[in-house]
């Protein structure tokens, strides 16, 4: 079946049903993304990771905490949750902090910590980033989120690094906060503890993930609400379960294989679907190939304006091929047109397909051939 995240194997079933685990720690899991003798510390999710570095950095008030403005809503909601004073800083049209902006913006007030995101598995400019934080005495943040694994210009400079293998492997949850300030860990412990050490349940996601390895399509037409290219899903604070399951720990210990066929499968597929791209009247890759990243999270498109953007995206998903508009953006951002203009016409013009490696690709091809014409 052609999904929008990756399916797990069968050994992967066999081992949430009857296996042990392995006796791994959270370090010896962390391997495959660890660099040098950075701190380790899991979560069922990457958002609480960034609630945790909020947690921690609250010396004697709520810290500013910026993020670019094209940004998941939803994955804003542990921060909220814990008081952090979020600010949205604008992006520009290759989804690079806008520094003049964030220059500006800071001379009204600096951030403690600087979210500088990785999109779509690109690496952004690093080294612009920790110039900033440096001229304003703010810590670095480095979401990987979207980075199937370490890369170059990803996770040398920030003072935290942030991946989520939950959105790249076939895991039921994960997020990993890497910390290479030795003086924040025995805070971030502690604001570990303030979120709680409860883990999300596992079976809800082994029974979607089975269903779809064994039913066809058609059996998910009933339950399927098709979603139109501008809606956004319902904002809500995520399960209060912050800790790393005991199966994604599981599955997580045979880290190091996944990882290097994901970021192969990711790669070859974003390539077979651009060879796919030369119509004329096709949306084009939003990034060069060269810019694209080793791994990509997806392949991104522009649509060039919103009723294309619209046309396409039904186009491709009634062709069958797994394709997505951007989740949400804040209210923050959304509320004021005037300050965020490009995230928000990024927003109405970005379309994403799957290249996850447990896609069947001559299946995907035929089908998103068969959209573009």
């Amino acid at each position: 079946m052609i999904t929008t995240a990756p399916l797990p194997a069968w050994r992967d079933f066999a081992d949430l049903l009857g296996g042990d685990d392995d006796g791994a720690d959270g370090t010896q899991l962390a391997a495959p993304w660890r660099r040098a003798d950075e701190s380790v510390f899991w979560f069922s999710r990457a958002a609480f990771a960034l609630a945790a570095i909020a947690y921690a950095r609250a010396e004697a008030a709520a810290p500013s905490v910026w993020l670019p403005d094209y940004f998941c809503n939803q994955s804003t909601a542990p921060l909220r949750q814990c008081g952090a004073r979020i600010a949205f800083y604008p992006v520009a049209a290759d989804l690079e902090p806008d520094w003049p902006a964030c220059e500006r913006l800071a001379g009204a007030g600096a951030p403690d910590l600087f979210v500088l995101v990785h999109t779509f598995g690109r690496s952004a400019d690093g080294a612009r980033a920790r110039a900033f934080c440096d001229l304003v005495a703010a810590r670095l943040v480095e979401d990987a989120a979207h980075v199937v694994r370490p890369q170059p210009g990803v996770g040398a400079l920030g003072d935290f690094v942030v991946y989520s293998p939950q959105k790249v492997l076939a895991v039921p949850d994960g997020g990993l906060l890497l910390v290479r300030d030795r003086t924040q860990v025995e805070a971030i412990g502690g604001a570990m503890r303030h979120l709680g050490r409860d883990a999300p349940t596992p079976w809800t996601w082994f029974a979607k993930r089975g269903a779809q390895k064994i039913l066809p399509p058609a059996a998910f037409a009933p339950l399927r609400r098709d979603r139109a290219f501008n809606d956004d899903p319902p904002y809500a604070p995520l399960p209060p379960t912050p800790a790393l399951s005991r199966a994604a720990r599981l599955l997580l210990a045979r880290a190091p294989t996944m990882l290097a066929m994901a970021a192969l499968a990711r790669r070859r597929n974003a390539i077979a679907l651009r060879q796919r791209l030369s119509a004329s009247h096709a949306p084009s890759p939003f990034f060069r190939a060269e810019d694209e990243g080793p791994a990509p999270y997806r392949l991104v498109l522009d649509c060039a304006t919103p009723e294309n953007a619209q046309v396409w995206y039904r186009r491709l998903g009634a062709a069958g091929v797994p394709v997505e508009s951007w989740p949400d953006l804040a209210p923050e951002v959304t509320g004021a047109p005037e300050k965020h203009a490009i995230a928000l016409e990024l927003r109405r013009r970005l379309v994403f397909v799957g290249v996850h490696q447990t896609l069947d690709m001559n299946a995907l091809t035929k089908r998103f051939a068969r959209a573009i014409g």
